[in-house]
């Protein structure tokens, strides 16, 4: 494996607008959570960057795919005074994306599969969180590690996946592709989710192309069928809550 990389860099000038004060996880020169009061003459450049190496608990992911989200936009486009148009966390510089899957290819020794409760073996398919949590603080302990107290987020404050690889905590990486063991309902192009086969308003003009498009619908073993939900437009079955 080469020792260096190429990533996708944005660099952008702190420059606080008047009257700005640091938060109190803001750190001066380095991050802030308005990144929009601060950063200033964003710029994007294609940078050489170390190949990273995992911590006893991490895991370095081989980048096979990252979108493009409207916040990446956000912070490489400026507005009129040259500030970005992104609100929220920010640090730079780093390596943009924050959508993405790959193929783990390292691991400490203390990263675990989720799925499988042992340690990566490698070749693993993953998808990954955006948010990197310490899990110790106590709004992680409430169960809400989108408020941690000492939060990163991949693509916005630290490296994220416009880059051939990236180093994660095992806890913000997860399978790609369901367990064998997976007690969710499987669903195939044939079988519309739930949420998007309810029967069509007969007074929305286009309803009957509506019903065309949702087989569920307009099955007519549907009526019949007591594991159908939502009933078809024109049966009289009772409403049916839905399991959480």
């Amino acid at each position: 494996m080469a020792n260096k990389m190429k990533g996708v860099t944005l660099h952008a000038k702190w420059d606080p607008k008047p009257g700005f004060k640091l938060g109190p996880k803001d750190i001066d020169k380095r991050q802030t959570y308005l990144g929009s009061l601060v950063y200033r003459h964003p710029e994007i450049k294609i940078e050489d960057w170390p190949i990273p190496k995992p911590g006893i608990d991490e895991v370095l992911i081989e980048v096979k795919a990252c979108g493009i989200c409207g916040s990446d936009v956000h912070m490489a486009q400026p507005n009129d005074e040259g500030y970005i148009f992104y609100p929220g966390l920010t640090g730079f510089p780093c390596i943009l994306g924050h959508e993405l899957s790959g193929v783990v290819v390292d691991a400490g020794k203390k990263a675990f599969d989720k799925i499988t409760m042992k340690p990566y073996k490698g070749g693993e398919k993953v998808c990954t969180e955006e948010m990197v949590w310490c899990g110790n603080c106590r709004p992680c302990a409430d169960g809400q590690p989108n408020h941690c107290e000492k939060l990163d987020e991949i693509g916005f404050n630290i490296n994220g996946g416009f880059a051939k690889y990236i180093v994660l905590p095992p806890g913000c990486s997860g399978p790609s592709t369901p367990s064998p063991n997976s007690t969710r309902r499987k669903r195939t192009s044939s079988s519309p989710a739930p949420w998007s086969s309810r029967p069509p308003s007969p007074t929305t003009p286009s309803s009957s192309a509506a019903a065309a498009s949702c087989p569920a619908t307009t099955s007519s073993s549907s009526a019949a069928d007591p594991s159908a939900w939502p009933p078809p437009a024109s049966s009289s079955a009772p409403a049916r809550p839905r399991s959480s």
